[in-house]
């Protein structure tokens, strides 16, 4: 029935699978969602409300959980593991029947979006990772550099889950050295960046540089009294604004 929730699974090169929700109104405007590091697909209910919103407007939606986090198979999170798994989830939805796609990431979900080969229409990033940053392990707690330097690894609880999510030291590395305008550059179509005011966590900053390297027509929206939990009412309006830029971006 249309518009009903549907696990679907999936695989990934590494032979891991994945789980992913697919939710279809009709139509061929699909709507992929890429979570952020260490979430899932619900991310604690943001996603909940962009999907609820973006069904009701017409959009088929599918997110899914990258290997590693959520319901899907274990693995540690690297670089290399979550771009697999982003361009696995598209090619799913593509022989599923996906036609024309828009992607929304969150966090460092974002920054898959940025990296995804596959032709989409539109895109929207939630206080996106899209520069380098120096000691990114300091994002989950002041003891997290030690573990890191220790094991090679920094795990992280996830309570609503519950699951351990471990995240490899050279994924850490690799986003020590992001490169913004290589990122950005490669991007054909404009973009619409969301950011809240008072994100602690990745700099708002990052996201105004970001209008220098993405085309022309992109834009950036500051959701004022929003830090990077996104939460409500600071989402209604994240969610707001990226309803009205998909339907606004596919023609």
């Amino acid at each position: 029935m249309l518009n009903e929730a549907e696990t679907v699974t999936f695989p990934n090169p590494r032979g891991r699978t994945l789980v992913g929700e697919w939710r279809e109104v009709g139509g061929d405007r699909l709507i992929v969602l890429m979570h952020g590091l260490t979430a899932d697909r619900f991310e604690r209910g943001r996603f909940d409300l962009a999907v609820s919103e973006l069904t009701s407007h017409g959009f088929n939606t599918f997110r899914f959980d990258f290997a590693g986090c959520g319901e899907s198979d274990d693995g540690d999170l690297t670089l290399v593991g979550l771009l697999e798994d982003g361009r696995s989830a598209l090619q799913f939805a593509r022989h599923r029947g996906g036609q024309r796609f828009g992607l929304l990431g969150l966090s460092f979900g974002a920054y898959v979006c940025c990296r995804m080969e596959e032709t989409v229409e539109a895109m929207v990033l939630w206080a996106p990772v899209t520069n380098r940053t120096t000691q990114p392990a300091r994002f989950y707690g002041p003891d997290k550099a030690r573990e890191v330097q220790e094991t090679g690894k920094l795990t992280h609880f996830r309570d609503n889950l519950p699951r351990w999510v471990t995240i490899d030291g050279s994924l850490l590395a690799d986003w020590e050295s992001i490169d913004q305008e290589s990122l950005l550059s490669r991007i054909r179509i404009p973009v619409l960046i969301a950011h809240g005011r008072d994100d602690d966590k990745i700099p708002i900053a990052d996201s105004r540089n970001a209008l220098d390297y993405l085309p022309k027509g992109s834009t950036l929206t500051v959701i004022d009294g929003a830090d990077h939990h996104l939460k409500t009412p600071e989402l209604e309006e994240f969610v707001r604004v990226t309803v009205d830029w998909f339907e606004g971006h596919f023609v």
